[in-house]
Formats: C-alpha cells, sequence, structure tokens
C-alpha cells in the first residue's frame, strides 16, 4: 500500500473534511509507520520473488544451452556417420566396379585369344592329319610300285625263254635249227644205209626211201612244233594275263587305298573344322554368359549398397531426429518447469504482499477506531 508522498496529499490530511475530526498530522504517525512497513515487507516479497524467479529462469537457460550443445554434438556426429557410411559404401562399388572390370577385361582378353589358340591348333591338327594322309599315300604308292617292279622283273627273267616259245609261235611250219640238223643227220645216215644195202644202184628206190624218212622226219617234227607252240602259247598267254591282272589289281588296288585314305582324311579334317567351330562358338557363348553374370552380379551388388546406404543414413537420420526431438522436449520441459516456478515465486510473493498491506490495513483500522474514542486531536 503506496504512502503519500506531497504536501497536498499532508495537507488533505490536515482538513478537517479528510482527517474526520482526528486533529493534525502528526497524529497520523502510527498510521505512517504501518503503512511503511507494509510497502517494505511488499517490496522484499516482490524482490524475492524476482530474485527466486531470476535464479530458476538462469538455471533453465543453462540446462536448455547445455541441451543444445549436445544436440549440436548430435548432428555433429551424426553427419560425420552418414559422411563415414556414404565414403564406405563408395569405396566398396568402386572397389566392386574395379574387379568387375578386371574380370570383364579377363574375359575378354581369353575370348580373343582363345579363338586363335584353337584355330591354331586346329591347323596343327590338319597340317597332322595331311601328312600322316601324304605319308600313307606315299607308302602304298612306294609298296605298289615295288611290287610292279618285282613282276617286271620276273617277266624280264623269263624273256630268254619267252622269246623261244615266241619263235617257236611266230614259225609253226619250219623246222628249228636243231631239227634241222637231226634232219640232216638223218639223210646222212640214210645214205649210209642204202649204200651197205641191197638198195645200192637202185636209184628209184633208194631216193624213194629216203623220201620217205625224210617225210616222216618232217611231219613228225612239225606235229611236235605245232603242239610246242600251243603249249607256249597257252603258257605265253596264260603268264602275260596273270602279270596284266597282278599289275591292274596292283594299280585298282592304290587307287582304291589312296582313295579311301582321302575320303578319311576329309572327313578327320571336317570333324576338326566342326569341333574347332562348336569350341570357338563355346567360348563366345561362355564369354557372353560370364560377362553377362558379372555385369549382374556387380549391378545387384552396387544396388545391395546403395539400399544399405540409404537404410543406414535413415536410420541414422531417424536416431538423430529421436535424440534431437527428446532433447527439444526436455528443452520445453525445463523452460516450462522454470516458468512454472518463477510464476509461483511470484504468486507466493502476491499472496505475502496481500496478506502485509491487509494487516497493514488492519492496524490502521485499529488505530484509527482507538482514537475515536478517545476524542478528536487526543493524540
Amino acid at each position: 500500500m503506496a504512502l503519500p508522498q506531497t504536501d497536498t496529499a499532508n495537507q488533505t490530511f490536515d482538513t478537517p473534511a479528510a482527517s474526520g475530526g482526528m486533529g493534525s498530522w502528526s497524529s497520523y504517525a502510527p498510521y505512517a509507520a504501518a503503512i511503511g512497513g507494509a510497502s517494505i515487507a511488499t517490496s522484499g516479497n516482490a524482490l524475492g520473488a524476482s530474485v527466486a524467479g531470476a535464479g530458476v529462469v538462469q538455471g533453465a537457460q543453462i540446462t536448455a544451452n547445455a541441451i543444445y550443445q549436445a544436440q549440436l554434438q548430435v548432428q555433429y556426429y551424426a553427419d560425420q556417420a552418414k559422411a563415414y557410411v556414404q565414403a564406405g559404401n563408395l569405396a566398396a562399388a568402386q572397389t566392386m566396379q574395379g574387379y568387375a572390370d578386371a574380370a570383364l577385361t579377363t574375359i575378354q582378353n581369353y575370348a580373343t585369344t582363345a579363338p586363335a589358340q584353337v584355330k591354331a591348333y586346329a591347323a596343327q591338327a590338319l597340317a597332322t592329319v595331311q601328312q600322316f594322309s601324304d605319308a600313307a599315300k606315299t607308302a602304298i604308292t612306294t609298296a605298289n610300285a615295288q611290287a610292279i617292279a618285282t613282276q617286271k622283273a620276273q617277266q624280264d627273267l623269263t624273256a630268254p625263254g619267252t622269246g623261244y616259245l615266241r619263235s617257236v609261235v611266230a614259225e609253226p611250219g619250219s623246222l628249228t635249227p636243231a631239227q634241222q640238223k637231226q634232219l640232216a643227220d638223218q639223210r646222212l645216215a640214210d645214205a649210209n644205209m642204202i649204200h651197205s644195202s641191197n638198195f645200192a644202184g637202185s636209184g628209184r628206190s633208194a631216193v624213194a626211201l629216203l623220201k620217205q624218212n625224210e617225210t616222216d622226219f618232217t611231219n613228225a617234227a612239225l606235229d611236235a612244233n605245232r603242239q610246242r607252240a600251243m603249249t607256249a602259247a597257252g603258257t605265253l598267254a596264260s603268264a602275260n594275263l596273270q602279270a596284266g591282272n597282278t599289275i591292274t589289281g596292283i594299280q585298282a588296288g592304290q587307287g582304291g587305298q589312296i582313295a579311301g585314305i582321302d575320303t578319311s582324311t576329309g572327313n578327320t579334317g571336317a570333324g576338326i573344322i566342326q569341333n574347332t567351330g562348336n569350341t570357338l562358338t563355346g567360348i563366345a557363348g561362355n564369354a557372353a554368359d560370364r560377362s553377362a553374370g558379372i555385369l549382374t552380379n556387380t549391378g545387384v551388388g552396387e544396388a545391395n549398397i546403395q539400399s544399405n546406404t540409404g537404410n543406414t543414413l535413415g536410420n541414422i537420420d531417424t536416431s538423430t531426429g529421436n535424440t534431437m526431438g527428446n532433447m527439444t522436449s526436455k528443452i520445453g520441459q525445463v523452460e516450462g518447469d522454470a516458468a512454472a516456478k518463477a510464476n509461483l515465486y511470484t504468486g507466493q510473493a502476491d499472496i505475502a504482499n496481500a496478506n502485509v498491506q491487509g494487516k497493514a490495513l488492519g492496524d490502521i483500522g485499529s488505530l484509527i477506531t482507538s482514537q475515536t474514542r478517545l476524542g478528536r486531536y487526543s493524540l
């Protein structure tokens, strides 16, 4: 309760109307003391409440600042963790891509060099097959040439006898030299016989005898020549036919053998070429399949890394958000508690002030009542 601070106020109390017949200003000293004490008590209560409220608010601000600094630390470490996660996953993705590139390079190199090696081996195989084919044909040709030479050598060995038999065959109606000598010897023997016989001196009889003997000998010799000619002709025909058949068989067999070798060589070469094509196709197919598998695995791996990165970053953000929310809630709670306590202190001060003011007014009322009973200006 405030006291009057001006002379006008004091004069107001000195007027009969204001004082109500209670006397001069000096009579109000007890009232002034009561009012002054109440004012001092009220100021002390207000100051105490203000100081207490300020302390609570300051403490709340310190706590809030500490929580805010903790929030900054949480955000800093969250950013650091996200950076580490992103860097680590980026490095993992780059490493995976590096291995994938190396694997693709290896497959490509193999797919490039392997066909050349396969073709080289196929060429060697074809050359080897052709070499053995040529060697086999040479061996067959050489063996057949030797067989034909042997057959011709046998013919050469029998050439003198064959020539003699040919002369017999060529002249079957003439006597051979040996037969002619035998005929001459026969004539001489017949002549000697006639000279020593009864036919000596009889010309016609002797001539007829000689003629008959010569005719008989000649007929017998020519018949023998014809028989020998027929036998020689058969022998020569058989020998020539056998030699021709042998040579023909050798030549025909050689052709068949060489044809068989060529056919086998062609089939083998075709098989090598076909196998080479299949191998080259398989190499290309395997290279494509493995490359596709590596690319697929790399893509899946990188997608997993990205997914894991997103999940990890999301978890970090979620955890950070929860922590920051809890801290923000704590700041609000601290500030709310501080405001409540400050209001409590202010309310308690107001209650105390009301009590002081009421007591002062009561005391003043008691003084007025007591002075009224004593009479005007008795104080």
